[in-house]
């Protein structure tokens, strides 16, 4: 077995030898390639006065193409009779080094440079080619060659060999040895496969960014090391201490490409699932590192678009944890609910790939933010008001981000939110719930006044509580909520929410039936006249000069 492992470790150096030559020819190949660009594009221009506007404008249509339909119309000549852009000595560049990767990957060549006389790449023909060579491998140690004849010349020769010869000399019954074993065998046969699996994980950078690469290695190393430790205030620190380092790394944000090839969104999440321990409760142990890791996945999302759709495969674990650290100001933008929300931020190809069971369960937590004050800040002295805008204010703005993407509804979301929110009035808040509410005028009017009122809008001074959330998060951070703005705030989320849940005009104009139906619906929800009655609501604002009153101003 251990013998098995030092050639698999053979093999991957050779793997990664083939690798480092492809890239190698490459840079070179395209160097070539844009010579020859230059070269022709100046010959064109050169006669442009001679031509008219068409045949110049023909002419110069691969210039003007994007990168990758210039590259597509370049190497387009599988065939020696199609006709092409790229000039015949650069073809014979890449079909010499062709010829020389696949025999190196034991592909057998004829003289035409075809496959040993059979084009077949399918699974089928890979497999009978396998097992011909391994026929071909017991006959030859049936009848034994001359002693000059037995020395593989090749690492591929020498491990088939050896996995023929081990396995002919005795029974095997470690079913992990023969599985080793077999891999080894298969992958000398697969050479070509192994190289099409390893290309997609490859990554290259410009020899500037050597220094800034290593370091971001170095750190992610740090961050995986401490995978396997106990974590403690001291793993903690490190674990902060490498994930700024990532961030504050310019490759980070120059190759969003390489961070995702890298795994480090997966590793990240490792972490937080580690910390979290499956979310069921909402005490967290080390919150600033959920905080840094909410953090650091939030900024993968915002980098690349294909870094928004590997987070949004993690997005129903994301969700179920989705109420931690939602009480904490100082957390705001960096809890998984955040990091939920930036996986389909601005993105309608994923905001159209959200199910309704993910809609539900944020409606769920919705619905319970409705029917229940929020334990952590009553356990921290701030009054029972009977439910929870803190945390409602949070769901709503991940279900604004599933309705309205890029400046435009996205009325599939739109549709199924509204249906599912009138399911569950309790999401509405104690104000427009339909249960005597005084609607929306009255709340709005309410909260003000618990703004103004010390003894309502925050924390008991006289309670004696465990650790405060800042305590927690550390002494700098500001973690005080002020009960009357949080009101105000959820109500403004909810308003905003709905309207842009609203159907397009031209929806209402063509008579669609769904369209009227929603409509009525928001109507019923909030009448025009709260809504009138919140926005001529005076304020206090303070005047610029220093030692003035406050006025007031409509």
């Amino acid at each position: 077995m251990q013998m098995c492992h030092v050639l698999q470790y053979l093999c991957d150096c050779q793997v990664r030898h083939r690798i480092e030559a492809v890239v190698a020819f490459s840079d070179d190949f395209v160097a070539c390639l844009q010579d020859n660009q230059r070269f022709r594009y100046n010959e064109v221009m050169l006669r442009a006065h001679m031509h008219v506007s068409a045949l110049t404008a023909k002419k110069t249509k691969e210039f003007r193409s994007p990168p990758q339909e210039q590259i597509n119309m370049l190497l387009n000549f599988k065939g020696e009779k199609q006709e092409g852009p790229c000039p015949e000595f650069i073809r014979e560049q890449l079909l010499d080094f062709h010829e020389d990767l696949m025999r190196h990957c034991g592909i057998e060549l004829d003289d035409d440079g075809t496959i040993d006389g059979d084009n077949d790449f399918t699974i089928r023909g890979r497999l009978m080619l396998l097992v011909e060579k391994v026929s071909a491998l017991k006959k030859k140690i049936g009848n034994p060659p001359k002693e000059k004849d037995r020395r593989p010349c090749t690492l591929q020769q020498l491990i088939s060999d050896t996995m023929v010869r081990w396995a002919q000399e005795s029974v095997i019954e470690d079913p992990d040895l023969v599985r080793a074993m077999f891999v080894l065998l298969h992958r000398q046969y697969d050479g070509i496969g192994g190289q099409v699996r390893a290309l997609p994980k490859t990554y290259t950078i410009n020899s500037v960014s050597v220094e800034d690469t290593v370091n971001l290695l170095a750190a992610l190393g740090q961050i995986r090391s401490l995978l396997s430790v106990r974590m403690g205030k001291e793993e903690e620190k490190l674990m902060i201490r490498g994930l700024g380092d990532i961030m504050n790394n310019k490759v980070f944000y120059q190759h969003p490409n390489l961070m995702r090839a890298l795994g480090m969104h997966e590793t990240v999440m490792e972490v937080m699932v580690n910390v979290l321990s499956g979310g069921d409760s909402k005490e967290i142990t080390f919150p600033k590192m959920v905080a840094n890791c909410c953090r650091f996945l939030c900024y993968f999302c915002r980098i690349s678009r294909q870094n928004q759709k590997a987070m949004f495969d993690h997005l129903s674990y994301l969700l179920e944890n989705s109420s931690v650290g939602l009480a904490s100001p100082s957390m705001r933008g960096s809890t998984p609910l955040d990091v939920a929300a930036a996986s389909v931020m601005d993105n309608n190809e994923l905001a159209l790939a959200l199910r309704e069971p993910d809609l539900e369960k944020v409606v769920q937590y919705l619905a319970g933010c409705g029917l229940q004050s929020c334990i952590m800040l009553v356990h921290e002295g701030y009054p029972d008001i009977g439910w929870n805008p803190l945390e409602g204010e949070r769901y709503l703005d991940f279900l604004r981000f599933a309705v309205f993407c890029n400046g435009e509804s996205v009325e599939e979301n739109a549709n199924v939110v509204v249906r599912l929110l009138i399911r569950r009035p309790e999401c509405f808040g104690p104000a427009l719930r339909g249960e005597g509410g005084d609607g929306l005028l009255a709340a709005m009017e309410e909260a003000i006044r618990i703004s103004e009122d010390p003894s309502r809008d925050g924390p008991s001074p006289t309670s004696e509580s465990s650790k405060s959330l800042s305590d927690l998060l550390g002494e700098e951070e500001d973690d005080t909520i002020h009960m009357g703005n949080a009101i105000m705030t959820f109500y403004s989320a909810l308003i905003d929410l709905l309207g842009r849940c609203a159907p397009e005009m031209h929806l209402i104009h063509a008579s669609k039936g769904e369209a009227i139906r929603i409509r009525a619906i928001l109507r019923s929800l909030i009448p025009i006249e709260d809504l009138v009655g919140v926005i001529s609501i005076p304020f206090s604002m303070p005047n610029v000069a220093k030692g003035e009153e406050i006025h007031q101003q409509q």
